[in-house]
């Protein structure tokens, strides 16, 4: 999903900076990889493009555990990135409040029922950054 505005207050300067180029540089990755399947929604009009966003955005919503609708957001969030399109986030402010309540609740529901599962998911994307802050380390000369 897209994340637009901005991170969480409790971040320093120096961590939102990071925050926002991981954030880019995993969109970059994305994008790249839409463009590599042959940016499949690449065909439909501005205003259908938005459309879709919003039906899959409100389909993942309501089923977060879903892949498919994960993987069809992501690309209608490519499409609308290469388009230069921002999603009309205004517009999806209950859904999207509604999303983040149902992530928070599935992580919750995880860390719960399954420790083991948790933890390897979060060493995941522990994994993930840590990768990208060693990819951004300047060699020392």
């Amino acid at each position: 999903m897209i994340r637009r505005g901005p991170l969480p207050p409790s971040l320093s300067p120096r961590e939102t900076r990071k925050a926002s180029a991981f954030l880019h540089s995993s969109n970059f990755d994305k994008d790249t990889a839409y463009i590599e399947r042959g940016r499949l929604q690449g065909k439909l009009t501005d205003a259908e493009l938005i459309s879709q966003w919003r039906e899959a955005l409100t389909a993942q919503t309501d089923d977060v555990y879903s892949l498919p609708i994960r993987l069809l957001v992501e690309d209608l969030d490519s499409e609308l990135r290469l388009r230069s399109i921002l999603p009309p986030l205004d517009q999806m402010q209950d859904t999207l409040t509604k999303y983040l309540a149902a992530v928070d609740e599935a992580r919750e529901r995880l860390k719960r029922e399954d420790p083991q599962a948790f933890r390897q998911h979060a060493a995941r994307v522990q994994a993930e950054w840590d990768a990208y802050q060693a990819s951004k380390r300047k060699p020392k000369q």
